[in-house]
């Protein structure tokens, strides 16, 4: 009976974690977002930041194309430069399964919104599931729920990286490893499909992860008292799942260009748990009403994570406390998590070292400064160890100080972060404001232009890279007609492709050929004024504005009569022809 009655109990803890949770993630959604974005036909609010805008049209494309393998490819997206769903931050894990559903869903159709919700939702779960390990009360568990949830690293992506609003994928991983010790293969494949989720979420949430599954793999080892050559098994189930679901979504093969620069420049400054500025060349990235800003390098708005006034404030109480049990930190039961966040803080604050205004180099053989390339943005790295701190501090305040006490630090703490944090995540209310299922108005909206382009079966620019002006109309242009383009904005362009394009176009120009007909092309005045000499009669150039012109090859034969103006020569360029 005794039994019965606390499997009945523990059964209603978990419906009432179950819903505390929903009512926590689902406040601060509506308070922090709106519920305006959950309109699925509602694609204003995405087009105001090009990183949003990019994960929404990668999505059209890679929705209104067939089936590919690996089925992650977009190729319409970018044509030879393209690569996958998953470079154009479309949350590949979402993509594949609303693809399923392309057929039957509305001509204007985005998941962006209810994805931000889900992650609200998630966030508030996997945060009370995780400090129920730390504690039985609920007022701990649930004021400790509401710092994890106005987490200010978390809210921050709000401004343009939703898949990286994904932090409860780490909460799961950091409630992996302490919830059990156990090398039954329940746990072997919930490990594999974190691992798995998070690479077809965002590859950085994939990275950071890692190191704490490989933590929660030696405390196994450990436990059990065996060697760690008893989990290969493990690990090639686990590493496989995950390189077969980068593989699915598209993340191979590696280019040179994916190990460029960048290592060093996006970094946690040392005094980022305490910084409330975001990007320091954005004013009103500002996290706090109270504290001031502190000086930093450009790029370490990547190594955003500050705690917050609330997290500040049990961080300052948990001190004391932290020095009496620091000896946990070397038990058998810490110790590998310890070395995990250890290993996640170095990669983090890298070889540039920055405290404040002022940096140190440190010398690294280039090698490794290659390989660190490819997670250039390593500030990222210290969430799960950012989640870890908050998560000791809330254990040390319920430890350490009567309930009564404990309790009241936690309220004002959660009350702190919540008004506190509102100077930061105000700045998204105008954006997320914005309703309308239409594209923003632009000179590519002219009705004779979408008749020119829809004659034809490619939409190309020249120059052509990656992200240039105005290419987020000219992909919805090309989306409203439904072919290909060679215009994108890729997370990780390919430069190789790029440069060899560039050389044979020049070689096609400088020879007096033509381009090819099979594309309808949008020039700067630079390339028009060399297109025009190679043009036939049948050919059309025609002026979009003084900046932008279309050369339509082959105009006349389709039948068309657009009615933009045309330029036949250089002289209506206001280019002197020096041939003549």
């Amino acid at each position: 009976m005794m039994a019965m009655n606390k499997q009945v109990a523990i059964t209603a803890s978990c419906w009432s974690d179950t819903i505390v949770a929903i009512v926590i993630g689902a406040s601060a959604f509506w308070l922090i977002v709106g519920f305006g974005v959950l309109d699925t036909s509602n694609i204003l609010w995405l087009t105001t930041v090009s990183d949003t805008t990019t994960h929404y049209l990668g999505w059209v494309f890679y929705r209104n194309d067939g089936w590919h393998w690996p089925p992650g490819l977009n190729p319409n997206y970018g044509l030879e430069y393209s690569s996958s769903v998953i470079f154009s931050d479309s949350i590949p894990l979402v993509a594949f399964v609303v693809k399923l559903f392309a057929g039957v869903l509305p001509p204007v159709f985005q998941y962006s919104g209810w994805w931000l919700f889900l992650c609200f939702i998630l966030q508030a779960y996997f945060s009370i599931r995780l400090l129920r390990l730390v504690s039985d009360d609920p007022w701990i568990v649930y004021l400790g729920g509401i710092l994890f949830v106005f987490s200010p690293p978390m809210l921050w992506r709000l401004g343009g990286h939703f898949s990286m609003v994904a932090h409860w994928l780490v909460l799961i991983a950091i409630y992996m490893y302490f919830s059990s010790a156990e090398r039954t293969l329940a746990q072997k494949c919930k490990w594999a499909l974190l691992l798995a989720c998070a690479a077809v979420v965002h590859t950085y949430l994939f990275a950071m992860i890692l190191p704490v599954w490989g933590a929660n793999v030696y405390k196994r080892a450990q436990a059990a008292d065996i060697r760690l050559k008893e989990f290969y098994p493990e690990i090639l189930v686990v590493i496989g799942s995950a390189l077969c679901a980068l593989w699915l979504a598209g993340f191979f093969p590696l280019r040179s260009s994916y190990l460029s620069g960048g290592y060093g420049v996006h970094r946690i400054n040392l005094l980022s748990l305490f910084n409330p500025h975001g990007v320091a060349s954005v004013a009103s990235d500002q996290w706090s009403y109270v504290l001031p800003a502190v000086p930093q390098g450009a790029g370490d708005y990547e190594g955003f994570n500050y705690l917050g006034l609330g997290g500040i404030l049990i961080f300052v109480l948990a001190i004391a406390p932290a020095i009496k049990y620091r000896r946990l930190v070397l038990t058998d039961v810490f110790k590998p998590l310890a070395i995990a966040c250890l290993l996640l803080t170095v990669f983090a604050i890298t070889n540039h070292l920055g405290f404040g205004g002022v940096s140190l180099d440190v010398w690294l053989p280039k090698f490794v400064i290659k390989i660190a390339n490819v997670m250039r943005a390593s500030g990222r790295f210290f969430w799960p160890v950012f989640y870890i701190i908050l998560l000791a501090c809330i254990w040390l305040i319920s430890k350490t100080y009567p309930r009564a006490v404990g309790i009241s630090i936690l309220a004002l703490s959660a009350v702190l972060q919540v008004a506190d944090t509102q100077a930061g995540w105000r700045q998204f209310h105008e954006k997320f404001s914005l309703n309308s299922s239409v594209w923003p108005q632009s000179i590519y909206s002219d009705e004779r232009v979408l008749s020119l382009v829809s004659a034809y079966p490619r939409l190309r620019a020249l120059p052509a890279a990656n992200a240039i002006k105005d290419w987020d109309h000219l992909v919805n242009l090309a989306t409203s007609v439904k072919i290909p383009t060679d215009v994108a904005y890729l997370a990780r362009a390919n430069d190789a492709a790029y440069a060899s394009r560039a050389k044979e176009v020049d070689e096609l120009l400088r020879s007096g050929q033509r381009l090819p007909e099979d594309s309808v092309y949008f020039l700067n005045r630079e390339f028009a004024t060399r297109v025009i000499p190679t043009m036939a009669a049948e050919d059309r150039m025609f002026v979009l504005s003084s900046e932008v012109l279309i050369y339509a090859p082959a105009y006349s034969a389709k039948g068309l009569n657009v009615s933009l103006p045309v330029a036949s020569s250089l002289q209506d360029l206001g280019v002197v022809d020096e041939k003549k």
